[in-house]
């Protein structure tokens, strides 16, 4: 109570002139406070704003690679049931019996080759790359229905060129997944 009876005392002591200086200086000053003060707030509601928006596109992402994942592990998981069934799988194997089963031959030189699968230690490919001359587009249809239907082989790679008489030529690379042989030894 007594700083409010100090200022009021001061106050009527003051002159006019002084006193609207006074005022005036009060009424900028709490224009000036509350102009910094919206500044402040729309600011730092800007940031929190943009940083929600990141938060939420990272939490988008996450949710992404999440649900990648969760695919992942099921194909993961088909594969290895698969691989499973069939352990003594041998990609030459079923090659030579593809071939006989379509009438077909391959020509010479072909051979699977091992190759790491980028980015898993589990598992590696089995590629085996054959040609095959003077086919008819019918015929290579029909052998790229039967990969197709078979879990264990895919065609990883198929060029075609036009040959005489219209026939075609065709490189075929397919592929084959194996677990890999320490793995499955237990060491």
């Amino acid at each position: 109570m007594k700083i409010i009876e100090t200022i009021a005392i001061y106050l009527k002591k003051t002159n006019k002139k002084d006193f609207e200086k006074m005022i005036f200086m009060f009424v900028f000053s709490l224009g000036i406070i509350s102009f910094l003060s919206i500044y402040i707030i729309y600011n730092e509601s800007s940031n929190i704003v943009r940083r929600i928006k990141k938060l939420e596109k990272l939490v988008n992402r996450s949710n992404y690679v999440i649900s990648e994942n969760k695919i992942i592990e099921i194909e993961k998981k088909r594969l290895m049931e698969i691989l499973n069934r069939n352990k003594d799988f041998s990609i030459n194997s079923f090659f030579e019996q593809f071939c006989q089963q379509h009438g077909i031959s391959a020509q010479p030189n072909w051979s699977p080759i091992t190759i790491p699968v980028e980015g898993n230690d589990k598992f590696e490919e089995i590629v085996l790359t054959s040609v095959f001359k003077n086919q008819t587009t019918e015929n290579l249809i029909k052998i790229v229905e039967a990969l197709d239907k078979n879990e264990m082989v895919y065609i990883k790679d198929l060029t075609i060129r036009k040959s005489e008489n219209n026939k075609i030529n065709y490189q075929i690379t397919m592929a084959t997944i194996k677990t890999k042989r320490f793995l499955e030894e237990g060491f």
